[in-house]
Parts: C-alpha cells; structure tokens; sequence
C-alpha cells in the first residue's frame, strides 16, 4: 500500500477521504437542483491504514513516523508484548490525525450543503460501522473480544431540514433504522417485516418509541445486547458449535474452515471464544471495565430472556441459541 501511493501524494487533497469528499461535493453541484436525489458515501477513513499526513501525526507525536517498525494496520491484539511503547503512541497519534484529516474533509463537504442551500430541504445521516480499541481494555483494533462500548458504541448523527434541531435523543438505535428512515424520507412504502424502525417519528417526538433492546455481534463470536444501560456480551459455550455460514459465498475476511456449501449452509468449524461472558453497567462503568455478570445475577437473567427473544424475533437460526448457551 505505502509503496503505491507515497508517490502520488503531493497535497492533502490527494488523500483517500479528501477525494471522497471533493468529489460527493462535485456530484451535489452537479445534481442539487432534482426535485429528488439519493448520495451514499462510503468513506472508509479513519480505518486503517493509519497513514495521514505527518504534520497532522506531529500534533500528537512529534516522532511522527520517526519510529521503529511503525505499521500502518493495528494488530488486533493486546499491544502490550505486540508493540512497544513508541509504536503504540505512534499508532494512536497516527488514529487521532486520520479522524482529523476527515473531519477536515468532511467539513468542505458541509460547506457545499451550505453553498448551496441543501439543510432546508434535505436529510443528512451521518452514522458508522464500528468503533476501534485504542488502548481500551489494553488492546488495539477489533474483533478480538467482545464488542465493548468502544466497538459498538457508535455516532448516529441526523440532521433534518425542520425536526429536532440541536436535540439529542435516548432512544436505542440500530444502523437497520437507515433504511425505512430515508425511505420514509423519500415518501415511498416501507417493505414490510423489516428489522429497521423509522426514526422521522422520534425527530419529531422525544418520546416516541422505537426498540426496548438493540443487538450487535461478530460471526462466530460473542453476541451482545443493550437496554441502554445495561450491556450483555454472551459468550458462547466450550467449542463454540453448532455454527454454520448460511451463504454459498467464502468469507473474505474470518479465518475459519466452512467446508463445503451443503443444504444452503456451510459447516463452520471456528476457535473456541476465550472470553466470559460480560455484563456492564454503563450508567457507573461507561468504559465496561467491570464484569458484573457474576455480581448481579437477576440482569444477567433478565438481558438472557431478553437475548433469547430478540434472536427468535429477527429469524436467527435455531441453533444460535444453543452455540450461546440459551436454549
């Protein structure tokens, strides 16, 4: 990656998210006048590779990329007898300058909406897909553990043309809510027996409902759930089976053996989960640096109950009750 792109770089503006971003920006100038328009932008940064520009890094790290071994990937471990000491200031330094330099770019995004006039008639959602560990609970990365506050806590951010300007809602959220969202936006029929719930009634009412739990997880691994203050990671039970991939298509990205595509499933023989089963109280303990599981047995049983229905509601396969130990 370093060695094709280094040499294209000649400005900031030559950097991925700034590309994004003039062009989202070229793309509004060119379309803003149709009476209906849809944009997705899909801006990668600040993923990794965590490569900005060094005077950004220098803000906060002087060594910049003056450090020994630097990596632009963090290594989705525990840093400490990963990195050293320089490389895991580097790393964050080098995060911390990657959000600014998008946050930068994001900014002249918005100053095309300004220049032309696009809040009083246009929806802006501005969400994610995950958070990363950057030092929290002594880690760098993702996936390796359970998807903590910093994982799975992430930004919804809506700015509508005459609804809840400056307002900031409790609702529990789900990134499934952007779509009947925009579509109700649009005027156009929601599908029925959607997982996602429209969030125009909660703009216009703070007290309008819309779930009592919201659930997130990684395949394989450990599934949480949340009532908005209490936090539920499941761990799944000793040799983490019965599990299957419900795709004909590989996994890119998991380094499981599905074996072959039978019955519409694959056979997924993972890692055993070396991680307890967790409960937070996010109200005392936002960073969920404490398990509470064995401490407090009647929410434990309670976010359970609430696991186990939830997983029937959206049509989950059966047998992830019993690879987490529910059934």
């Amino acid at each position: 990656h370093w060695r094709n792109v280094h040499r294209l770089r000649r400005s900031e503006e030559d950097w991925f998210c700034a590309q994004v971003f003039r062009q989202a920006s070229a793309w509004l100038e060119r379309n803003h006048r149709y009476e209906h328009f849809y944009l997705h932008l899909d801006c990668f940064d600040p993923h990794e590779p965590w490569d900005p520009p060094a005077e950004l890094v220098a803000q906060f790290d002087p060594q910049a990329y003056a450090v020994e071994g630097w990596k632009a990937a963090a290594p989705y471990a525990k840093w400490r007898g990963t990195m050293t000491e320089a490389q895991f200031r580097g790393a964050r330094s080098r995060y911390a300058a990657k959000v600014v330099l998008v946050d930068r770019w994001l900014g002249h995004f918005l100053d095309a909406m300004d220049r032309l006039d696009l809040w009083r008639n246009t929806l802006v959602i501005f969400t994610t897909d995950h958070g990363t560990y950057n030092g929290d609970h002594g880690r760098m990365g993702k996936m390796q553990t359970h998807l903590h506050d910093a994982s799975a806590h992430i930004p919804f951010i809506v700015a509508h043309p005459t609804l809840a300007h400056g307002e900031r809602r409790q609702q529990l959220v789900q990134l499934v809510d952007t779509y009947p969202t925009v579509l109700a936006a649009l005027g156009r029929p929601i599908p029925p027996e959607r997982h996602g719930v429209n969030l125009l009634p909660v703009l216009a009412d703070p007290a309008a409902p819309t779930r009592d739990f919201a659930i997130s997880g990684v395949f394989g691994k450990s599934v949480s759930i949340t009532d908005g203050r209490w936090v539920l990671h499941q761990s799944p039970v000793p040799g983490n089976q019965p599990l299957h991939w419900h795709s004909p298509y590989l996994a890119k990205f998991l380094p499981y053996d599905l074996g072959p595509y039978r019955d519409g499933r694959r056979v997924a023989r993972t890692l055993p989960w070396p991680e307890p089963t967790w409960l937070s109280d996010t109200a005392a303990d936002p960073n969920e640096l404490e398990n509470l599981a064995e401490a407090r047995p009647d929410v434990l049983r309670r976010l359970q109950q609430a696991l186990r229905q939830t997983l029937r509601e959206v049509g989950t396969p059966a047998e992830q009750q019993e690879r987490l130990g529910l059934t």
